[in-house]
């Protein structure tokens, strides 16, 4: 049952990350339509820069659970890979709940912020007059998506925890050896 949760978070995560993609590509496509038609005819289109810097913000925060289900963070291993199994558990179990602590106190302030923006109407500076309760709860529908991945990885590391199995944990939240990454960039 877990796996099966955790396998549609990762669909989920995965179809997020497809569709902020293709967002960040529609953004780069506005801009250097933009940035033409500003050289060659001396007309601009208002609002690029305001809808591309919405859609950066969203599609980042929805890419962090797919980056995080699927091990694809960056972390430094210099000295990770030389420890033993329950010692890289442990770090891994400490790095995940800094994580998740941190993603907590950073979605909590964006509710804050798409709450203010709501209440109060305020709406972007700019020609577009964007109200900015929209594109911010993109933003912090992202970040705790994020969350929920964190609290669900976090409770299944500890469900390994108690059953002392390290293994279970690095492969939850620990980083990937150099074989997985291998098999993984070379699995057609």
């Amino acid at each position: 049952m877990l796996d099966r949760i955790q396998s549609g978070l990762e669909g989920t995560a995965r179809g997020a990350a497809i569709i902020g993609g293709a967002a960040m590509c529609a953004a780069a496509f506005m801009v250097t339509m933009d940035v033409i038609s500003r050289k060659v005819f001396g007309v601009t289109m208002r609002g690029s820069d305001e809808i591309t810097g919405y859609i950066f913000a969203a599609s980042t925060t929805w890419a962090y659970a797919y980056a995080m289900l699927t091990r694809s963070n960056i972390r430094i291993d210099v000295a990770y890979v030389a420890l033993n199994t329950k010692a890289r558990a442990l770090l891994d179990l400490l790095a995940l709940g800094l994580l998740t602590l941190y993603i907590f106190l950073l979605a909590r302030s964006a509710w804050s912020v798409v709450e203010e923006s709501w209440t109060f109407n305020y709406t972007a500076q700019t020609p577009l007059a964007t109200p900015l309760w929209l594109p911010q709860s993109f933003w912090f529908a992202g970040l705790a998506f994020m969350l929920l991945c964190l609290a669900f990885l976090s409770l299944r590391c500890l469900w390994c925890l108690a059953k002392a199995d390290w293994q279970g944990i690095g492969a939850l939240a620990g980083v990937k050896s150099l074989d997985q990454e291998i098999e993984e960039e070379t699995h057609v």
